[in-house]
């Protein structure tokens, strides 16, 4: 018992240091080089929404303890027995939630592998966990070298203080059970218990399992934990159930949108590239202007491009931050809707996106190339079928690939007038600046 009571006492510790690293992992994010893993814009919108979040599932928490414990499950996946159930035989807490994902389990399978600290992390409010030291950077591609788990292998969520899991059941693609266990500085494997725990004990289960749906195109990811603890200690548990659901929620909606982007990468030209277009205009200005007016555009914070093409960046900062889901409408005889996320930037020089919603699916690339000093070589390669068997019909009898690059015509257009314009301003405030004083 006095190995579990140190445990307890450190993790007391680094509870107390939260508000200190807080303030310091704030200051330094704000300090952040641009170029670092996470923008610290990107970072700073974690910490404002997601501790919105956070803050308002808390406070309603009396009246939302049902949904949240049982967030997107069904009765039956509620009452059903999952691995790991064994490792906390009467639990006092506990939930059940459920998330469908697009995509096969063996798709799913590899994001779920690499979660941790010093791996792939949580998919989760990055931000928010850096203020207070996790050190936590979740990955927007699959890692070969964190693949291989195995039972006995611990999982962190911080440093050496902070808590971890270890892996007690695991079956690729179907299951993985982990188990609380101390801190990384300190490992303990709390034991099973019948009867009501003693003084300083708490097990907690993080269970996960894969049910294939429609012929395994589907993935019912399913999450489970079963939590039980020595007397005096509910209030603390009951005031972490409502963080965990909003930390955990963002967990399971970015593991959802990864692995469908993956999956839809991952399909091939069989089913990705029913369009395969190549829009190409050159633009007198420099790279970093056309660069930044087009992101600027897709950010909908200019609007040269309307009323063809209206985005809204629904999640991250900016349109070429990777990781953000934007949202568009093209519009011309019909509204077309999609959805895309970034996967890939090379600011300045390329951004590659995923369709993981609305009209199409495939990917799209931008890349942007020097031609002088004062021209730019900006292409657009739509890579992409349509989703859903409504539009795969209609697309046999509609002009789309030529729709398509008439509209992406268009855009160049306005962009070319939209620079031309600011240069002329700003040579007319010039101009017209009284001359300074010698």
């Amino acid at each position: 018992m006095s190995e579990r009571a140190d445990v307890q006492g450190e993790v007391q510790e680094a509870n107390k240091a939260t508000a200190v690293r807080f303030i310091h992992g704030f200051n330094e994010m704000m300090a952040s080089e641009p170029g670092a893993r996470q923008s610290r814009w990107t970072a700073a919108r974690d910490v404002i929404f997601g501790g919105s979040i956070i803050a308002g599932t808390v406070i309603a928490s009396p009246l939302l303890r049902r949904h949240y414990n049982r967030h997107g499950a069904t009765d039956a996946e509620a009452a059903a027995g999952m691995p790991g159930d064994n490792l906390v035989k009467q639990p006092k807490l506990g939930y059940t939630r459920a998330i469908t994902i697009d995509a096969p389990p063996h798709e799913v399978w590899p994001w779920l592998a690499q979660i941790g600290q010093g791996r792939g992390g949580l998919y989760s409010y990055d931000g928010l966990e850096n203020l207070v030291g996790c050190d936590i950077h979740s990955a927007d591609n699959v890692l070969a070298e964190h693949q291989d788990l195995n039972e006995g292998d611990i999982i962190r969520s911080g440093p050496d203080k902070f808590p971890c899991w270890m892996v007690m059941d695991i079956k690729a693609p179907r299951h993985l059970v982990l188990l609380g266990a101390g801190t990384p500085a300190q490992i303990a494997v709390p034991d099973v218990v019948d009867e009501i725990p003693a003084k300083d004990y708490a097990a907690s289960t993080w269970q996960w399992q894969l049910l294939p749906r429609a012929d395994e195109t589907q993935t019912r990811l399913v999450v489970r934990q079963r939590l039980t603890f020595s007397p005096g200690q509910r209030l603390i548990w009951r005031l972490v159930e409502p963080v965990n659901f909003a930390m955990e929620h963002k967990m399971l909606e970015g593991l959802k949108a990864r692995a469908e982007a993956h999956a839809l990468f991952a399909e091939g030209d069989a089913s990705v590239s029913r369009y395969d277009v190549t829009d190409t205009a050159v633009v007198g200005h420099p790279r970093d202007e056309v660069y930044a007016a087009l992101v600027a555009e897709l950010n909908g914070t200019t609007s040269w491009w309307l009323p063809h093409r209206a985005t809204t960046v629904r999640e991250g900062h900016s349109y070429d931050d990777a990781g953000a889901v934007a949202d568009t409408v093209v519009r011309g005889r019909w509204a077309v809707p999609f959805t895309t996320m970034t996967m890939e930037v090379q600011p300045g020089e390329l951004i590659r996106v995923h369709y993981v919603g609305g009209a199409f699916k495939g990917t799209g690339t931008w890349t942007f190339t020097d031609i002088d000093r004062r021209r730019t070589e900006v292409t657009y390669r739509w890579q992409t079928s349509p989703s859903g068997p409504l539009r795969r019909a209609l697309a046999r009898f509609l002009p789309v690939a030529k729709t398509h690059s008439t509209n992406m015509r268009t855009g160049f257009q306005q962009l070319t007038a939209f620079l031309d314009r600011k240069t002329e301003h700003c040579a007319g405030s010039a101009t017209h600046s009284p001359p300074t004083s010698g």
